[in-house]
């Protein structure tokens, strides 16, 4: 009887450990895929088997969607949608994948508007027999012509065809998937994240430094090189290059005390609102060189002061002209106001 039992278990147990492996056998595409009718039954069959973004899937969005599943988020969500949109991007230039990335864009600026009910998510159901996503809009992506021409080009272009149809159907399961998960809670927060970021956004343009053209060019080269695709966060920091400016400069001695300066910034840094530079000034001062070297420092977007040595007398204290937006608003009364000082 013990014999019998152990026999039984036995079995119990290799079925039991067959039973992933023949699941995940199911979502392996078939390799010899020469012709648009079995390509099209192959794409049902993934797709009926529940492996194009479904339960089975295995691809890294796939794994991603369902970590962000057990525990969604406002922020989870927008990295979600744009893995699936870089995974579309990855996967080739046709017209079918720019016009899904186009749609995955729309999408998620939809997100940011608390309006997914209007993302029409029966238009990301790849339906059998419907041969597409988006028919009869400006968008449509016609998957069965698109395999079907492919598969006309012989057999290595059919089972690129096949696997392009399989990325499409993928991502915008995935994407529909998404859309059922956000709830009203999570919608809420995706508008709150999208709105704390956009006032992010305007801090950030109003309390840095202005930037001229070449250093606009420098710093937008260094974030593009962790910029993504959806919804970025300001920039911490940033570099100043070459930058002239006008400035206050006061001399603690002598007569004339207050004059105006011209500065370059050579090279400076700017993070977390504060801010230093190197620069040359130039100020035509009686008793000094009218090139001198400056160390400045910068508040936000509305101080900058430092202090300028032009090679004899004591050193010039520099405050820039933006400086009356701290202050008064007003050119004059800043003038007015160093004045007092003598």
């Amino acid at each position: 009887m013990n014999k019998q039992l152990g026999i039984w278990l036995v079995a119990v147990a290799i079925a039991l450990a067959g039973a992933p492996v023949a699941a995940g056998a199911q979502c392996v595409t078939a390799v010899d895929i020469t012709t648009a009718d079995a390509a099209d039954a192959e794409l049902r069959r993934l797709d009926i088997a529940d492996c194009l973004g479904g339960n089975r899937c295995s691809s890294a969005s796939c794994v991603q969607f369902n970590a962000w599943r057990s525990a969604p988020s406002a922020q989870g969500a927008v990295e979600l949608l744009t893995a699936i949109r870089n995974s579309a991007a990855s996967a080739g230039e046709s017209g079918n994948l720019n016009r899904l990335m186009e749609r995955i864009d729309a999408w998620i600026a939809v997100v940011g508007l608390d309006a997914i009910a209007r993302s029409e998510p029966a238009h990301w159901t790849y339906e059998e027999g419907g041969g597409g996503l988006f028919l009869d809009t400006p968008y449509a992506i016609e998957i069965d012509a698109s395999v079907e021409q492919a598969c006309a080009r012989g057999a290595r272009a059919c089972a690129e065809g096949l696997a392009e149809a399989v990325e499409i159907v993928t991502d915008a399961t995935l994407v529909r998937r998404i859309n059922g998960v956000l709830l009203s809670p999570t919608r809420v927060a995706i508008v709150e994240y999208v709105t704390a970021l956009d006032k992010r956004w305007e801090n950030y343009f109003n309390r840095t430094p202005s930037q001229f053209p070449w250093e606009l060019l420098l710093n937008s080269a260094l974030y593009k090189q962790r910029e993504q695709r959806g919804y970025n966060e300001p920039p911490s920091s940033q570099l100043i290059l070459l930058h002239p400016s006008a400035a206050f400069a006061y001399a603690t001695s002598g007569d004339e005390r207050l004059r105006s300066a011209l500065v370059l910034e050579a090279l400076g840094y700017f993070t977390r609102g504060f801010g230093g530079s190197l620069a040359a000034v130039w100020s035509d001062r009686p008793n000094q060189r009218k090139v001198g070297y400056a160390i400045l420092v910068h508040w936000q977007n509305r101080i900058t002061m430092g202090a300028a040595y032009h090679g004899g007398g004591d050193p010039t204290v520099l405050l820039s002209a933006n400086v009356e937006k701290f202050l008064t608003g007003n050119a004059r009364k800043v003038r007015d106001a160093l004045t007092k000082l003598r």
